[in-house]
């Protein structure tokens, strides 16, 4: 979880059912938190576990927001470091 440069808070997990990276905002201070906002949608392992996430979120100097996390797609079945620019 990071707060962003207005202030709001933000949140990046993996969704293992769905076999989502997802974030959420939070205008509150984490009372309440809108809509999911879908960052990677396709996860696939070699394996068939749904073992994906456990993200890490950081600012840029430019105000994007990096997250970072094990994943597997279709080309990379193997479980792998990726990142996503938001």
């Amino acid at each position: 979880m990071i707060k962003t440069r207005s202030q709001r808070l933000c949140c990046v997990f993996g969704h293992r059912t769905t076999g989502q990276i997802v974030a959420k905002y939070s205008e509150d201070a984490g009372r309440t938190w809108g809509d999911d906002q879908v960052l990677r949608n396709d996860f696939r392992s070699a394996n068939g576990w749904p073992d994906l996430g456990y993200p890490r979120l950081f600012s840029r100097n430019d105000g994007q927001l990096v997250a970072v996390y094990f994943y597997c797609t279709q080309t990379r079945p193997h479980t792998h470091i990726a990142a996503t620019i938001f």
